[in-house]
């Protein structure tokens, strides 16, 4: 396989189906399965481990390496959605990222301290407001006495994320992002209205109003650096 290549693996969970997936440069897909249940799901996955441990060798046979992370996209009612919006003051009429950084990062704290069994998935800012007028990014913010930032922030309970990734320790494989139908479909268009097709493309070009906060080690970016990227 060439080295510019990019494989994104997608573990989606339906009503009542597990689509596994693999995509190619986040447009071809590659590998696909897909399983029905009817009961719990979290119990299905746990009685059929054995199931899942050989479609993921069957996997990695198909595309010749091992398997060492996953993407998860599940049902918007398994989110908490939270949505703000807030007028800041600005000093000497420009918006700086530095005021912007800590106003979400108040928020976020805020978040965290009253939905206590929760972890803050998902960051998206949705619109700037400048006397009425909507804007899409930081970039194009006029100078001005003050402005609104509108926010929604997606909330995944704190058992079901620790589910995930005990669950998928059983293939040393670890989770990486776990996206949200309700935020795959803002992106939707006549070119990606798949979600698996939309989060691959998502983990490929990412999106400047968007960010999916990760757990912290040597290797991942912390919550400034996200940030950072976010409003540049």
């Amino acid at each position: 396989m060439n080295s510019e290549e990019i494989n994104y693996t997608i573990f989606s969970v339906k009503e009542n189906e597990i689509q596994i997936s693999v995509l190619e440069n986040s447009e071809k897909i590659i590998f696909n399965k897909k399983i029905e249940f009817r009961e719990n799901y979290e119990d299905f996955l746990n009685d059929n481990i054995n199931f899942f441990e050989q479609s993921i060798r069957e996997l990695e046979k198909k595309i010749g390496y091992l398997l060492k992370s996953v993407n998860i996209i599940l049902p918007q009612k398994n989110f908490l959605e939270i949505n703000l919006s807030i007028k800041e003051n600005v000093r000497d009429g420009i918006v700086s990222k530095k005021n912007i950084e800590n106003v979400l990062f108040n928020l976020k704290n805020q978040i965290s301290e009253n939905n206590q069994n929760y972890y803050i998935n998902n960051i998206r800012i949705n619109y700037f407001k400048v006397a009425d007028i909507i804007y899409d990014n930081f970039n194009s913010i006029p100078e001005c006495k003050d402005y609104i930032i509108d926010i929604s922030f997606s909330c995944l309970p704190d058992k079901l994320k620790n589910f995930y990734k005990t669950f998928f320790l059983n293939f040393e494989m670890t989770v990486l992002k776990i996206f949200s139908t309700n935020n795959l479909s803002l992106y939707e268009d006549e070119n990606s209205p798949d979600h698996t097709l939309l989060a691959a493309k998502l983990l490929h070009d990412g999106h400047a109003n968007d960010v999916y906060l990760v757990e912290k080690d040597n290797d991942k970016k912390g919550f400034f650096e996200n940030l950072f990227n976010l409003i540049s």
